[in-house]
């Protein structure tokens, strides 16, 4: 089992937005200058880095700009596309953050791991939803009682 694990192996086929060959290009060359520049510290490859940087900002914007053009002629004709697109930009997730939480001898203690903050929440949960028992009422009484009341008012 090699220890180091080889990124080429999980390289995607297909990307929901696949970039173009010109705009890989101009990515590789940014990431070119960016190595070049952290090992010279030279101020003129520096400027060649900025320019790189702004020009695939650029390209990428505007491969966002035609993509939602695109989803905004389509809607009328094809209301999934939008509702794919506004998926894409909804859907995430978030964790639990820690909890403050009191110990069984009624100290706060601050709650990190899984499995503390389950048993932080099931504790609370069970203290909040509690059971009542079943009673019976007698109803009897009750219902003798509603019809004269009701032709009295």
């Amino acid at each position: 089992m090699p220890k180091v694990k080889n990124f080429t192996d999980i390289k995607k086929d297909s990307w929901t937005r696949p970039l173009s060959p010109y705009v890989r290009a101009k990515i590789s060359k940014k990431h070119r200058l960016w190595t070049r520049y952290m090992e010279t510290q030279d101020k003129v490859i520096f400027k060649k880095y900025k320019s790189a940087r702004n020009a695939v900002s650029r390209e990428i914007r505007k491969i966002t700009r035609d993509e939602q053009l695109d989803v905004a002629i389509q809607c009328k004709k094809n209301p999934k596309k939008i509702w794919i697109y506004v998926n894409s930009k909804h859907n995430s997730k978030s964790a639990v953050v820690d909890l403050l939480s009191t110990d069984e001898y009624g100290n706060n203690v601050v709650v990190s791991t899984d499995e503390e903050k389950a048993k932080a929440l099931g504790m609370h949960l069970s203290r909040v939803f509690t059971t009542e028992e079943k009673t019976t009422y007698n109803t009897c009484n009750v219902n003798r009682l509603l019809p004269a009341q009701v032709l009295r008012k």
